[in-house]
């Protein structure tokens, strides 16, 4: 609905195509997964049999969730560290996730997120290139037209 509205009132044109590009790739690390698989259903899990992705909380020095898949966590992890992360880890079912870290105006006191995932989660984060997804705006007008 919003797609439409906004081609109608902006003239808004996209589509979508693949570029290859920077990304980390989520892999499990060489002393294998310390992720906690998730013990018993939950609405969440129930969410994702019909396709519905749990939220992860994301804090500063920190991401929580329960029920979480891998590829909800590259998602998460893609925000904090700025760059795109795919999921290698070729894990599946769902984990409960908490991942602290110290932030980066904190250095000095703690793991930074890398390290953090290393040591508490048994992942790695290693740059690499893959094909990502993208949105192309082909043409957009600056002025919405009139109701």
């Amino acid at each position: 609905m919003l797609q439409a509205l906004l081609a109608e009132r902006f003239k808004l044109a996209v589509h979508r195509e693949s570029k290859e590009q920077r990304v980390y790739l989520l892999r499990v690390g060489k002393k294998g997964s310390r992720l906690k698989q998730t013990e018993e259903p939950d609405d969440q899990e129930v969410q994702q049999v019909r396709g519905e992705s749990p939220p992860a909380q994301i804090v500063p020095g920190g991401i929580r969730g329960r029920s979480m898949p891998a590829g909800v966590l590259a998602g998460a992890l893609a925000r904090v560290v700025g760059y795109q992360v795919v999921d290698r880890t070729g894990l599946t079912g769902t984990f409960d996730i908490d991942l602290r870290w110290t932030p980066e105006e904190d250095r000095g006191f703690g793991s930074d997120i890398f390290a953090a995932i290393q040591e508490q989660l048994g992942l790695e984060l290693e740059p690499g290139k893959a094909s990502v997804e993208m949105l192309v705006i082909d043409h957009a007008e600056r002025v919405p037209t009139a109701d």
